[in-house]
C-alpha cells in the first residue's frame, strides 16, 4: 500500500479545488451584475457616481434584463414611470370651509 505525503493530498486537493472556487465565484459575480427592469420602469446606472452613457438612449434603461458591474462601481436606480395613481376627491377646503357643490358634478383630475 502506498503512503501519501500530506503536501501531496495538500496538493492534489488545490488542484482540484481550485478551478471549482474559481468557478463559483465567476458565477456568482455574473449573477450579481444581472438586473431587470420592470415594464412600469425604466433604470439609470450611475457609475462611481456619474450617469453612464454618452447620449440619452445609452443613458436609460428600458424593461428587460441588463448588465451593471457590482454594487461597489455601478448603482442601479430604478424609476416607476408607467404606475397611474388615482385619488377620488369628494370635498374640497377653501378658506377653512368645505364646498361640495361642484365637485360632484364637475370632478377634479389631478396629474403629476
Amino acid at each position: 500500500m502506498k503512503k501519501y505525503r500530506l503536501e501531496d493530498i495538500f496538493e492534489r486537493s488545490l488542484k482540484i479545488f481550485k478551478p471549482l472556487v474559481g468557478f463559483v465565484f465567476a458565477l456568482s459575480l455574473v449573477i450579481t451584475c444581472i438586473y431587470r427592469v420592470e415594464s412600469d420602469e425604466i433604470a439609470l446606472i450611475l457609475r462611481f457616481g456619474r450617469r453612464r452613457g454618452a447620449n440619452p438612449e445609452e443613458r436609460i434603461k428600458t424593461p428587460g434584463l441588463h448588465f451593471a458591474f457590482p454594487r461597489i462601481i455601478d448603482e442601479v436606480i430604478k424609476i416607476p414611470v408607467g404606475k397611474i395613481w388615482q385619488v377620488v376627491v369628494t370635498t374640497h377646503y377653501a378658506n377653512g370651509s368645505v364646498i361640495n357643490s361642484n365637485i360632484e358634478r364637475n370632478g377634479y383630475l389631478i396629474t403629476g
